[in-house]
């Protein structure tokens, strides 16, 4: 059982789920491709929120304030994680 499935289990989706969202649209408007698992999340359950701590933004959303697209600016920009570590002794 996948992690979507097993979220379904415990927490239904919202009933009426809009048409599929046209990914290659998102990708090309962001400059990225999403992440398998982000693209099922709102497949299945569309933009919103868990609980009030969790957001989930929907590309190309109606509600402003739910659109990932609209909420970067489409000015997207990647850094790469430092394989570095610090410990904490030398962070002063």
């Amino acid at each position: 059982m996948g992690e979507i499935e097993r979220l379904v289990a415990v927490v239904p989706p919202p009933p009426g789920r809009r048409s599929s969202i046209d990914w290659t649209r998102v990708s090309a408007e962001l400059s990225v491709e999403l992440p398998a698992d982000y693209v099922e999340l709102i497949e299945v359950y569309g933009s919103g929120q868990f609980d009030e701590y969790l957001y989930l933004l929907e590309p190309f959303c109606f509600n402003p304030y739910y659109d990932l697209v609209a909420s970067t600016g489409i000015d997207v920009t990647l850094c790469e994680c430092s394989s570095t570590r610090v410990s904490p002794g030398r962070l002063s």
